[in-house]
């Protein structure tokens, strides 16, 4: 029943978890997007004392003009 963020030395501070976990949303928001950032993500989530686990992949493109 709660966001537990992992801290990541690759995004500092530049990224935040924010949603609504009683609609089983969360929103993973990236700020100041780079270069280096583009690839792949995957994202875990584990229910204890459950053993049920969702995992989501996505791959992220970083567009330049």
């Amino acid at each position: 029943n709660k966001i537990t963020p992992l801290k990541s030395s690759r995004f500092g501070e530049r990224v935040m978890f924010s949603g609504n976990l009683d609609k089983n949303d969360l929103t993973i928001t990236i700020l100041d997007v780079q270069l280096t950032d583009e690839g792949i993500y995957n994202c875990y989530v584990r229910n204890p004392p459950d053993r049920i686990q969702g995992h989501g992949t996505i791959q992220f493109f970083v567009l330049t003009e």
